[in-house]
């Protein structure tokens, strides 16, 4: 087939959505489209069938070495309703120069109206079906990231929500189950500082006792009487019944070891 007899024809259809509307914009692209413009057309977002329609370039008309074939391509939209309605995207004219010989045109090297039509409604299908896939592409991105941005809101307001009772609550550590505070948290300091003297108090005496009879078990027979002497058990008795006064006047009872903790009977 001669090259005259062909021609390019690649248009550029989109479809972009508006809230709930569809705008679709047409644009021919060709170079002998003597009537090339961008049309736009808006559709109903829930529409129910969409699809081209090419006619009219079915005629010629050769004159001043030119021939030209016109016609008319539409947007056929089928709503949820049923009812069919078509929308004008390009009034096409396209125009081809025809080879000279000997000052005459030779017009049967050019395209017929058939070739036109044909590659005209290939062209327009084709771009039809790329502006459908990149549509539905966006609005399953647009319906991907509507979800994951639901299902962090409702996580971040789950978290933020207070625990309701008889939900899970987190153990204490090993370490901290062994220490029990005291009952009443304003008298714990004066507690705290009760025990701490008895403490002092009780173990000076047992260091005393512990010191003098190592003391005593380390000297000869002669230092062993002085010291023996000097440990009698008269002075022990008056430093127990001192420290049992001291205690008392604490509010301490040395016979319970709940006020005299490790120093009571285990």
């Amino acid at each position: 087939m001669d090259s005259l007899k062909t021609f390019p024809f690649k248009p550029d259809l989109r479809i972009f959505q508006i809230e709930d509307t569809l705008v679709v914009t047409f644009d021919s692209r060709c170079p002998f489209d003597a009537t090339r413009s961008l049309h736009s057309v808006r559709v109903p977002v829930d529409y129910q069938m969409m699809s081209v329609k090419v006619s009219n370039f079915a005629d010629k008309v050769d004159s001043d070495g030119m021939r030209r074939i016109c016609g008319t391509i539409h947007l056929v939209v089928t709503d949820k309703e049923g009812r069919e309605e078509a929308l004008l995207l390009s009034d096409c004219t396209m125009t081809f120069v025809a080879p000279m010989q000997k000052s005459l045109p030779l017009y049967e090297q050019l395209v017929t109206p058939s070739q036109v039509a044909n590659t005209v409604c290939q062209g327009v299908s084709e771009a039809l079906n790329a502006a459908l896939h990149n549509l539905l592409q966006d609005l399953e991105r647009t319906a991907r990231h509507a979800a994951r941005f639901a299902l962090k809101s409702t996580l971040s307001t789950t978290e933020a929500e207070p625990k309701a009772p008889g939900t899970f609550v987190r153990r204490p550590s090993p370490i901290s189950r062994f220490w029990v505070p005291p009952a009443n948290d304003e008298q714990s300091p004066t507690w705290k500082k009760r025990l701490k003297f008895a403490t002092i108090v009780v173990g000076a005496g047992i260091l005393t006792w512990v010191v003098m009879g190592s003391y005593f078990s380390n000297q000869p027979p002669r230092e062993k009487a002085a010291v023996a002497a000097a440990m009698n058990p008269q002075d022990i008795d008056a430093q127990i019944r001192l420290t049992t006064e001291v205690l008392k006047e604490m509010g301490l009872n040395p016979g319970k070891p709940q006020d005299v903790g490790c120093l009571g009977r285990q």
